[in-house]
């Protein structure tokens, strides 16, 4: 990723480049230009994107569990086929 969530091969196609060695090398030499202080925003980024992808994927899980406790959902496991317990 390198631009608002853009990929290496968006952003290249965007910019009629070739390929995206390109891209990668401008970034490695705007990384070199802005000493320690790039380099360890690089690394943050990166933490942070792992740390998002992960809580996603808690987030996903939460909603498929608590699909599976919606009121009809539940009155099915407990009452079993639930037309049968209307009245």
């Amino acid at each position: 990723m390198l631009v608002d969530g853009q990929s290496a091969t968006t952003v290249a196609e965007r910019l009629e480049l070739s390929g995206t060695n390109l891209l990668y090398q401008w970034k490695q030499a705007l990384i070199g230009r802005g000493g320690a202080a790039a380099e360890g925003s690089e690394v943050r980024v990166r933490q942070l994107e792992d740390e998002l992808r992960h809580v996603e994927g808690e987030r996903d899980i939460s909603k498929k569990s608590v699909g599976n406790f919606r009121p009809q959902r539940v009155a099915e496991c407990v009452c079993g086929d639930r037309a049968d317990h209307r009245e």
